[in-house]
């Protein structure tokens, strides 16, 4: 003998939405980026020096990340200088800086 189930049928699901709203628009090659090189290790800094490390995406020495040349990412890595360094064109210091 079957036996029926007693199980509700799941509501039929509704189509999303596109995803618009919210996103950023799509990077250009004309969209200047930097990156970022960890030189030395995160052990023995502090707790606020190793989630910056982890918010520039960089997971340990010699791990680098490209991220775009804005002042949020230029100020992380002037919190933790002495733990990564800029690689590439982009290294150059920018108009206004110490000079040398």
């Amino acid at each position: 003998m079957a036996t029926k189930s007693t199980r509700k049928k799941a509501a039929p699901r509704k189509k999303a939405a596109p995803r618009t709203s919210g996103r950023r628009p799509a990077r250009t090659k004309s969209e200047r980026t930097i990156t970022v090189v960890q030189v030395h290790s995160g052990i023995g800094c502090t707790d606020r020096q190793r989630q910056v490390l982890r918010s520039l995406g960089l997971r340990g020495p010699h791990h680098s990340h490209s991220l775009p040349d804005v002042p949020s990412v230029r100020g992380m890595v002037a919190a933790v200088p002495h733990l990564v360094r800029i690689a590439g064109p982009a290294a150059a210091p920018r108009a206004g800086g110490r000079k040398a």
